[in-house]
């Protein structure tokens, strides 16, 4: 989001990016906001402001409160009675934010995700979002080049999750084998870095790794969203198996003509929703793709790092926003894709 001022109340007006963290619950996002909260100096004297408005507990949960307040929430408001209206506590934070000397500024809280369940407070952060929209038509070259490359990337991590995860649901269907539960999570035991450190030291002997920058960050990407799509792939495919296995074994279906004409059909809302957050996952995914690829290989998230690095925060601020757009395009075709011509 960008914001016009004028330093020290004189000059022609200038712009400011204020990024918006959404964070996710019991991810680690609090360690963050204490990290940020506690560095703010150094972060200021670095560019980026991490403001005290609107902040409690080294997050900025009061913005959304009172968005929520505003929009007629009583639930999961944590005692929340600020007299203070959202106008009031945002614009706090905007004039905060053009008095910094700081170019951009950072607030961050795991409240904002519920903005989507509630329409007349989520209206107010898709105006703030819409003010990123001028940045697209200034966007470089580079960046819609990143964004080609992050969606071939993203289908391929798509493809080879969906080839790792059907067979691995279907063997845990029957009965939980431990090397597959071993390997189901892989994702959630190691960090993406780790791995994509294993894999530059190992190829390093035999080929060159930054020609590998792509199908290494393809398949990482899929071995990180593994655990998901387990988790959302099993429950169906025993209650499937449970509901229709003996009827199809009595008719003499078993083995492919099982797994194509019931098996697959009926998971077919749970392998969208499972491709879709694969794909979403791997469109934001700034890992090892760090590690591998050459100056002129980028994805868009590592595009967007090195506009931010250059301090072009207005294309990063754009980029940022065809990214989140991009995600969430490829999120929605796969669930709905998933979810049509469903057999009841």
């Amino acid at each position: 989001m960008k914001l016009p001022l004028r330093a020290g109340g004189k000059g022609a007006p200038r712009k400011k990016v204020l990024w918006l963290h959404i964070g996710h619950y019991k991810t680690g996002t609090t360690a963050l906001q204490v990290f940020l909260a506690q560095n703010r100096k150094a972060l200021l004297r670095a560019g980026l402001d991490y403001p005290e408005q609107g902040q409690a507990h080294s997050k900025h949960s009061l913005l959304a409160f009172a968005l929520y307040r505003a929009a007629g929430v009583e639930t999961l408001m944590h005692g929340y009675a600020r007299p203070e209206t959202p106008e009031e506590v945002w614009d706090a934070l905007f004039d905060a934010l053009r008095a910094s000397p700081a170019p951009a500024g950072l607030v961050s809280s795991e409240e904002f995700m519920r903005l989507g369940a509630h329409p007349a407070a989520a209206r107010r952060l898709a105006a703030i979002v819409a003010r990123g929209l001028p940045g697209l038509a200034e966007l470089p070259s580079g960046v819609w080049r990143a964004a080609g490359v992050s969606l071939a990337v993203s289908l391929a991590s798509t493809a080879l999750l969906l080839v790792l995860a059907l067979p691995m649901a279907a063997a845990l269907t029957r009965a939980r084998r431990g090397w597959i539960d071993l390997v189901g999570l892989l994702g959630l035991a190691t960090s993406p870095l780790v791995i994509g450190t294993g894999l530059f030291v190992i190829l390093n002997p035999v080929a060159d790794p930054f020609a590998l920058a792509l199908p290494v960050t393809a398949a990482v990407n899929a071995l990180m969203a593994l655990p998901f799509a387990l988790r959302i792939l099993v429950p169906a495919s025993r209650e499937t198996v449970n509901r229709h296995g003996r009827l199809a074994l009595s008719l003499g279906m078993q083995g492919a003509p099982f797994a194509r004409l019931v098996w697959l059909r009926r998971l077919r809302p749970q392998i969208g929703f499972a491709a879709g957050l694969g794909a979403a996952l791997s469109m934001g995914d700034l890992g090892v793709i760090a590690l591998f690829a050459a100056p002129d290989v980028a994805t868009l998230p590592l595009e967007m790092y090195r506009l931010m690095g250059a301090y072009r925060m207005e294309a990063a601020a754009g980029a940022a926003l065809l990214l989140l757009g991009l995600a969430m395009a490829l999120f929605w075709l796969f669930d709905r894709g998933g979810r049509m011509h469903v057999e009841p």
